[in-house]
């Protein structure tokens, strides 16, 4: 079951992006002037400023969180005299849920996937976002990624991220399938896949042969079942650890996240990706119910609506748009290799985030018993 939103309404499904008009966000506060401050998980809790000129965001660290900070936190300070302070924490999905319920969370913003993004509606610590502050008349419908996923009560769709099938192009020419990946007699060698099932349990159901449009529900069993047939040929690590491998060439397939595999491939490395059977998702920013600075951190959010950030953000990261006014601002290079756009879509699949809302907490635990056995 989908998560409607005030914004919803009836919308006609394509094959190529719809043109709606570009999400503005002019909005004033009276704050006091700053700018973006990055610093690690723990720097202390928001409480003693939040309440002023501060919105406190958690984000992924390290790179990641200074991409966000150049696309998005610098103009939108500059333009709304609010303080983002940037720190880490955006992981650790149960903290979030006890702080909120606790009434001590350290954050009013928190960048999250789709498949987290689900259990923390079904555990009710989101804000709805204001529509009247909150413009998502920009957001794009298309055929492979219906609108009414990408907009929704609590967030909003601020880009898209794929895990593509990847190999070192020393063990294989090409490989265009999760099928192949499974496939260790034909490309021998160690699979590196991330160590959370999100992803991977549909990645294992391709691989057994399960056509795109049935995934979902998915078929537990049966991707465990699959999850077996690899798994005395594979490891399950934290990204940083699998691009490690990855650019060892001791992992020589798997399901690294797409933005590192490109990295890989820039620093000479001999890794390919196929865009046959891409599990796609994307990212929210979110505000926590109870937010220290709540009105502060709406306007921000509608803010990053602007379809220069977006791009911004695209060039920085590699990471696509969900602006229609961003993608057209691409031009055909950048369209014919990213995430969600007609020429990538094909057989790839957008993960379903009310699944992993309804069925993540059980799903995950008995993938962590399954790991440890």
């Amino acid at each position: 079951m989908t998560t409607h939103s005030p914004w919803d309404r009836p919308l006609t499904r394509r094959s190529a992006l719809t043109l709606f008009s570009a999400a503005g966000a002019a909005l004033t506060l009276s704050a006091c002037a700053g700018g973006p401050r990055s610093t690690g998980a723990g720097a202390g809790p928001a409480a003693s400023t939040a309440g002023g000129g501060e919105v406190v965001y958690a984000g992924y660290g390290g790179s990641y969180n200074d991409a966000v900070a150049q696309a998005y936190f610098e103009p939108v300070s500059a333009q709304l005299g609010v303080d983002v302070r940037v720190v880490d924490g955006a992981f650790d999905i149960p903290r979030i849920i006890s702080a909120v319920r606790s009434g001590t969370a350290e954050f009013d913003i928190v960048d999250v996937s789709d498949h987290d993004y689900g259990q923390l509606v079904n555990a009710g610590v989101l804000e709805e976002l204001d529509p009247g502050v909150v413009d998502a008349g920009g957001i794009a419908d298309s055929a492979f990624v219906p609108r009414d996923l990408l907009v929704t009560a609590h967030g909003l769709s601020s880009y898209l991220f794929s895990k593509n099938v990847m190999w070192n192009t020393e063990v294989a020419d090409s490989m265009n399938s999760w099928a192949d990946v499974w496939d260790v007699q034909r490309y021998p060698g160690k699979r590196g896949f991330h160590n959370y099932p999100q992803m991977l349990l549909e990645t294992a159901l391709l691989a057994d042969g399960v056509p795109v449009a049935q995934i979902y529900p998915l078929d537990v069993d049966r991707a465990f079942a699959a999850l077996d047939r690899i798994k005395p040929h594979a490891v399950f690590l934290g990204t940083s650890q699998l691009e490690n491998l990855v650019a060892q060439g001791e992992i020589v397939a798997g399901n690294l996240t797409l933005g590192r595999v490109k990295a890989l491939m820039e620093s000479g490395l001999p890794v390919r990706y196929s865009w046959n059977q891409a599990v796609t998702e994307s990212n929210r920013l979110v505000v926590l119910k109870g937010a220290r600075n709540r009105d502060a951190a709406m306007a921000v959010v509608a803010a990053t609506l602007q379809p220069d950030r977006q791009v911004a953000l695209t060039e920085l990261t590699g990471y696509s748009p969900t602006l229609t006014a961003a993608w057209d601002q691409l031009d055909a290079a950048a369209l014919a290799d990213l995430s969600g756009s007609p020429r990538t879509a094909g057989e790839a699949l957008f993960l379903d985030y009310q699944w992993w809302a309804d069925n993540g907490e059980a799903t995950t635990a008995r993938f962590q018993d399954w790991l440890a056995g």
